[in-house]
């Protein structure tokens, strides 16, 4: 909240949910699928750290497995398809650029956008 300080970009949230402005840091994407990086208020990009942290804690644990390319493997599902924003240029970037790297390593990764999931009943 702008007024606490917190960093990042307000974003306001819908009417409905109250119309009040919430600081966003990390990633966000605009709905024609261009990416931006929103560092916090004192200018850290979380958004690259994380990313580093995730894929080194990655390598190593598939550097201690016999057949990590089989063994490790991270399955990512971005959510939303039904709106009008660029979800599969979105989740393209998100996943293939922005989240997972796997390139010191031989674990894998594959990622699906909701709309290609079974429906549901119950």
């Amino acid at each position: 909240r702008p007024e606490l300080g917190y960093g990042g970009t307000a974003i306001k949230l819908p009417t409905e949910l109250g119309g009040d402005p919430i600081l966003s840091s990390g990633l966000l994407y605009d709905s024609n699928g261009n990416v931006r990086y929103t560092p916090t208020a004192a200018g850290v990009d979380q958004w690259t750290t994380t990313q580093k942290a995730m894929n080194a804690s990655l390598n190593a644990l598939a550097a201690k497995l016999d057949k990590p390319a089989t063994q490790l493997v991270m399955n990512a599902v971005g959510m939303g398809d039904g709106s009008n924003a660029r979800f599969p240029q979105i989740y393209s970037d998100l996943f293939t650029q922005r989240s997972f790297d796997n390139s010191a390593s031989t674990w894998t990764y594959q990622w699906t956008g909701s709309g290609s999931l079974p429906s549901f009943l119950g």
